[in-house]
C-alpha cells in the first residue's frame, strides 16, 4: 500500500482529451461571462490613461485582456500596452521624455504602460525609466525618484503635477497634488493627485459602434 502513496490514477488517453475539451470550453465561456461583466460595470477611465495612448491602442489592448484562473477571485485584470521589449525599443526616438521640473533631471525616453481594471473603472500603471504613475479612484500617484525636503514637499500641494513633471498627458491639466510625502527609508517622494474620471467603455459595450 505505501507504494501506492502520491501515484496518479490510471487515465486513458480519452479522458484526458475530453479533460482538455472541457477545460477549453471553460475558459472560453468564463471569457464571455467575463466580457459581459466588464460591459456592465466599466463606465470609467482614468483621463491620464486616455491621454498616454491613442483610441485604437486602449482598444485593442483592452480585447486582449483576460480573467485569471480564479475570477471572480483574486487581483485586477491587467495587460501590458507598451512594455520594454525589443519592439518597444525600435521607437525609443519617437517618444518624449519627462522632465523633472524640481531638479531638471530628464528621464529615459523608454515607457512602460499596464493597463488596469479596477472595480468600475480602466485605470494605468505608467513607468518612464524610474519615474512612476499610478491611477486610482478619482485620481493617483506621482513616484519622484528623489526624496524631497519637507519646505519642498510643502511647497508642491496645491499646485498641479505639470509644475512638478514636463510629460504630454500632464501638460495644462488640472491635476492638483493633495498630498507630498517621503516614505521612511525611501528615497522617493510620492505625491497624490485628483484626476476626475472620464466616461468610458470598453468596445464591445459601445451601442454607437459597429463591430470590425
Amino acid at each position: 500500500m505505501t507504494g501506492d502513496v502520491g501515484r496518479r490514477p490510471f487515465m486513458h488517453e480519452s479522458t484526458r482529451r475530453e479533460l482538455a475539451a472541457l477545460n477549453i470550453e471553460f475558459r472560453a465561456r468564463q471569457l464571455q461571462v467575463f466580457r459581459s461583466h466588464l460591459a456592465r460595470s466599466i463606465r470609467l477611465a482614468s483621463p491620464l490613461l486616455v491621454d498616454a495612448c491613442t483610441p485604437q491602442e486602449l482598444d485593442e489592448a483592452i480585447w486582449r485582456v483576460k480573467p485569471y484562473e480564479h475570477w471572480p477571485h483574486g487581483p485586477d485584470a491587467r495587460v501590458t500596452l507598451r512594455g520594454w521589449s525589443a519592439k518597444s525599443r525600435r521607437y525609443d526616438r519617437e517618444r518624449v521624455a519627462a522632465v523633472n521640473r524640481v531638479t531638471g533631471e530628464r528621464f529615459e525616453v523608454m515607457d512602460q504602460l499596464v493597463v488596469r481594471i479596477g472595480r468600475n473603472a480602466a485605470h494605468m500603471m505608467f513607468r518612464i525609466g524610474e519615474l512612476s504613475i499610478i491611477t486610482r479612484e478619482g485620481g493617483g500617484v506621482l513616484s519622484l525618484p528623489r526624496g524631497l525636503q519637507p519646505a519642498e514637499r510643502e511647497g508642491l500641494v496645491g499646485a498641479t503635477l505639470d509644475m512638478t513633471v514636463e510629460h504630454p498627458i500632464l501638460m495644462g491639466r488640472p491635476y492638483s497634488i493633495i498630498e507630498a510625502t517621503r516614505p521612511p527609508s525611501s528615497d522617493m517622494t510620492l505625491l497624490k493627485f485628483v484626476a476626475p474620471p472620464v466616461e468610458w467603455r470598453v468596445p464591445w459595450a459601445r451601442p454607437w459602434e459597429v463591430p470590425f
